[in-house]
């Protein structure tokens, strides 16, 4: 559901753009960024920060788009986007002392400090670079070559590069949850032994205080 209020504004963009214009095409984004944002905080009772920082961007670029008829404005967005993401992991960095992966893990993966530092340096140049390529494809070719690329050929690379990173992350990581889970399973299992030897003494009870009342009855009867 998430991802419809992300993705759907981009799939009525593309059919836009190849039927009529970017122009138009341009304009029903940038309303539909609008909704889209609203929606998601209608619907979830909270702001996706990485969305409104996009769609922001996309009004802003998308306006100038429009007022100067240029498509090189949307190609900027495109690698302005990526750099402030660069720029947020090394931020993030320096202020926490961690990189921004580790701390959106930290209660499911546990890795030493430096796998995660590589984690870190790989995302902030990948950004980089897909920044760069994004600005050279869009200068050097025709802008309809530069949307296909946009549209397909980096989300390519990007699930290529993050296939990549997970491969890499789990290789070096530790679970945290599967401690978790055992060490769980070691409490019910030490509970369960323990009801077990509370049955056993109260078992045991059971017979002392027959025992002792049989041991009265008898003594009752030979007093009689």
């Amino acid at each position: 559901m998430k991802s419809l209020f992300k993705f759907l504004p981009l799939v009525i963009f593309f059919v836009i753009y190849k039927y009529y214009d970017i122009f138009l095409a341009t304009k029903v984004l940038i309303g539909l960024s609008i909704v889209s944002v609203v929606g998601y905080y209608l619907v979830y009772k909270q702001v996706d920060k990485m969305m409104l920082l996009s769609n922001g961007l996309l009004i802003v670029f998308g306006l100038l788009t429009i007022k100067f008829q240029d498509e090189q404005f949307l190609i900027w967005k495109v690698s302005i986007i990526y750099m402030l993401i660069a720029t947020g992991l090394i931020i993030t960095t320096f202020v926490t002392k961690k990189s921004a992966m580790q701390v959106a893990l930290k209660d499911e993966l546990t890795a030493p400090a430096h796998v995660w530092r590589n984690i870190n340096i790989g995302m902030i140049l990948f950004l980089v670079i897909c920044s760069g390529l994004n600005l050279y494809v869009g200068w050097s070719f025709e802008f309809d070559f530069w949307f296909n690329f946009k549209m397909f050929g980096m989300p390519v690379l990007l699930i290529l590069f993050f296939i990549g990173q997970s491969i890499y992350l789990f290789k070096n990581a530790t679970m945290i949850e599967k401690e978790t889970e055992n060490s769980v399973s070691d409490e019910i299992q030490r509970d369960i032994k323990g009801s077990d030897v509370n049955n056993q003494d109260l078992e045991s009870n059971e017979k002392l205080i027959e025992l002792n009342q049989n041991a009265a009855d008898n003594s009752i009867k030979n007093e009689k």
